[in-house]
């Protein structure tokens, strides 16, 4: 029912700033233009050609679109900002309020509520009316009143402007929930690959074709070795968090994320060493070059050596037909070319290995952008955001002697990401890439087994000792909850990443880093009233919930926020 249209501040995530008087044109349909100014905002949206009920319809409005009820459209922007907006063909200007109270003003029989950004965080709209300078309203409709003041203002649904008075509710305070001692069951059989549950299976395999498409899988890898010696290994064909476990202790985290590396030393022993890995799923993509894509160790570890290309230089060429290379491509439109330069390094192939360029700092931060990857002048490869932090030439593609590997910059991103100074984005993709070769496929000859990750049995749990450090634990206890009681709130503290589950309904998934807390929500119609509710928790690193996980009951009274 009409159109909208977005407008976008600048990432405050790439620009280190918050979004403060942007101001942009629209140009409409009849040629006209109208202004929009931002504020603090981090998007404002405008409405054009909606319906606001009955004959009439809003040609368009510069202001931040929130309700209707009735005859009354409530709308708000930055305090002192020019609001521009027409109903039925007639044009409407108004001055957003800086003041406390919004401005009500009739037009073509629609009452227009205008609010300022500090506004427009106390107005709460119900079915029959909307209500400015509160706090909320109550489940019966009341309005809840600001500290220290008595009366609200309500905006019935035709237009009228009332005070009226408001409640001021004391909400009860969070009462606790009553726990059971907290009990364990650490994975120390699936660290150290006894467990009778690894099954063997052919080689490397991604988790969905092994029957584990969310979770966890654990991989045990029996390597073998003539020789006692240290390996520094990669898994590009690793996704999307894999922690590995040597001799019952963890060895690294490979993969995405906090805490992870690129490479994992082994230490190999003759006649050989087994690693177990624990690989996480997490979120596929839902567009784009690489849906479908796979997870888990999908293929084999590699030991490799850093392979020396120099500083990038920047050459001039004739720019890329992109849809010529590949076809369709998100916001790409027919004719669209690369920049003319082209971000390059030269590296030495010697021997018939496998390269892999790596598109990750040592902060774990990936490319920022969209680019063609070329070898030796053809493109090979679409760079963009969320594209993995890795790209593999095998052997077969790389002759010996010496290649050339370009990045070849769509224009937007020269210029929204370095302010079109060509010069700027080679030292960023310079910083970000490097390059390895490698040498001898660890895992070729190695036994692959498989074992499934799965809720240990109650008979599995007992009281908690002191955990290895960094080897995966299940969490349990049992809480009350009484019937008609509100929704009970987990909070998260003290913990690593992992999953939690509530009477086995899959609550969700968590990745705290060091001093953050998460909050869950639990709600009643997944409880059992009395004290039989189970709360299991899977931290990656077995870190105990006992003194840093609290269970609440959720407060009896709140508003209903728009946020």
């Amino acid at each position: 029912q009409g159109g909208v249209v977005f407008v976008f501040a600048p990432d405050p995530a790439r620009t280190g700033q918050a979004p403060s008087g942007v101001t942009t044109t629209l140009l409409l349909s009849d040629g006209s233009t109208l202004p929009v100014s931002l504020g603090r905002q981090g998007v404002a949206w405008c409405l054009v050609d909606a319906p606001l009920g009955g004959r009439a319809s809003l040609d368009y409005c510069n202001l931040c679109a929130l309700a209707v009820v009735g005859k009354v459209f409530v709308c708000f922007g930055p305090a002192g900002s020019k609001g521009q907006l027409s109903i039925n063909g007639s044009g409407f200007e108004v001055a957003v309020p800086t003041g406390k109270a919004p401005l009500v003003e009739e037009h073509e029989g629609i009452w227009v509520v205008v609010c300022n950004e500090d506004q427009v965080d106390h107005v709460y709209v119900t079915d029959d009316a909307v209500y400015a300078n509160v706090n909320g309203v109550t489940p019966e409709g009341k309005p809840i009143g600001l500290p220290g003041v008595k009366n609200a203002m309500r905006i019935a649904s035709d237009g009228k402007v009332t005070s009226v008075a408001a409640e001021h509710p004391v909400p009860p305070a969070a009462e606790k929930v009553h726990v059971s001692p907290w009990t364990t069951a650490p994975m120390d059989e699936y660290v150290a690959g006894t467990s009778a549950r690894f099954a063997t299976i052919k080689g490397p395999s991604d988790l969905t074709s092994l029957g584990a498409p969310y979770g966890y899988g654990w991989y045990k890898v029996s390597l073998k070795s003539a020789s006692a010696r240290k390996a520094r290994a990669a898994f590009p064909h690793a996704a999307d968090r894999v922690a590995a476990f040597i001799d019952g202790a963890q060895a690294g985290v490979i993969g995405v994320g906090a805490g992870t590396t690129r490479h994992l030393p082994i230490n190999l022993k003759k006649p050989g060493t087994d690693v177990v890995f624990l690989a996480c799923n997490m979120g596929r993509f839902s567009e784009g070059d690489h849906m479908g894509e796979r997870k888990g160790l999908y293929g084999h570890g590699w030991e490799v050596s850093p392979l020396k290309a120099g500083k990038a230089k920047v050459i001039t060429e004739t720019p890329i037909d992109i849809l010529a290379y590949r076809a369709p491509l998100w916001e790409v439109r027919e004719g669209d070319t690369t920049a003319p330069h082209r971000i390059t390094w030269t590296i030495q192939h010697r021997s018939k290995s496998s390269v892999i360029i790596w598109l990750r700092d040592k902060q774990g931060r990936g490319f920022m952008g969209r680019a063609l990857l070329l070898l030796d002048g053809k493109p090979i490869e679409v760079l963009e955001y969320g594209t993995p932090d890795h790209i593999v030439l095998d052997a077969e593609s790389l002759s010996k002697g010496n290649h050339t590997i370009s990045v070849a910059l769509f224009p937007e991103t020269l210029d929204e990401e370095f302010d079109g100074n060509i010069q700027a984005a080679a030292k960023a993709l310079d910083d970000l890439v490097c390059f390895e070769e490698s040498s001898e496929a660890l895992t070729a000859k190695a036994e692959w087994s498989f074992a499934k990750w799965e809720q240990p049995p109650a008979s599995a749990f007992h009281a908690p000792g002191r955990n290895s450090a960094g080897i995966p634990a299940w969490w349990r206890c049992t809480f009350d909850h009484q019937a008609g009681a509100p929704a009970v709130s987990l909070e998260l503290n003290g913990l690593s990443a992992g999953q939690v589950y509530v009477n086995g309904f899959h609550l969700g998934r968590y990745f705290l880093r060091k001093g953050q807390t998460e909050r869950m929500l639990i709600p009643p119609s997944r409880l059992k009233a009395g004290k039989a509710n189970e709360l299991l928790i899977f931290d990656e690193q077995g870190a105990s919930p006992a003194r840093s996980v609290h269970l609440s009951h959720e407060s009896a009274v709140a508003g209903n926020s728009k946020h």
